[in-house]
């Protein structure tokens, strides 16, 4: 983030480094499908015990090797978001919210599932001058 100034050092502008939080993105989407695709060469287990049906027996019998494949879309979007944050202060966060839409091709059929999560890319507190005198009128009149 760059703040620019006008000549009496008031804070005019806060600009982004769109480019730089492009770059961001792109290498958290490609991490995301990498860590995805991983999970095409793991085998997992199921004990034979959950095929019954019955809850007590859920993790009982030998265990039956299930290969599983993924199909994963994620997509990220940056939302600016302002919080009051003090008297003549403004904190701005930077969020990153990334939403991974799976779908697990297991034996019996496919799990489609939504993975969500928010990452704060970048925060900055802009300080304003602080009045004389401060008053808090009850009713928010």
């Amino acid at each position: 983030m760059t703040l620019g100034k006008d000549t009496a050092g008031q804070v005019t502008v806060l600009a982004a480094n769109t480019a730089q939080l492009n770059a961001l993105r792109t290498e958290i989407l490609g991490r995301i499908l990498e860590q995805v695709e991983q999970l095409d060469s793991q085998e997992l287990g199921i004990p034979l015990g959950s095929l019954t049906g019955f809850a007590t027996a859920s993790d009982l019998g030998p265990v039956l090797p299930v290969r599983v494949l993924t199909a994963a879309t994620p997509t990220a979007a940056f939302e600016h978001v302002f919080t009051s944050s003090g008297i003549n202060q403004t904190l701005h966060q930077v969020m990153l919210n990334v939403q991974v839409e799976c779908t697990l091709l297991i034996p019996g059929g496919a799990v489609d599932t939504v993975v969500e999560a928010q990452v704060c890319a970048a925060e900055t507190l802009l300080v304003g001058q602080v009045p004389d005198t401060y008053l808090e009128l009850p009713g928010g009149l």
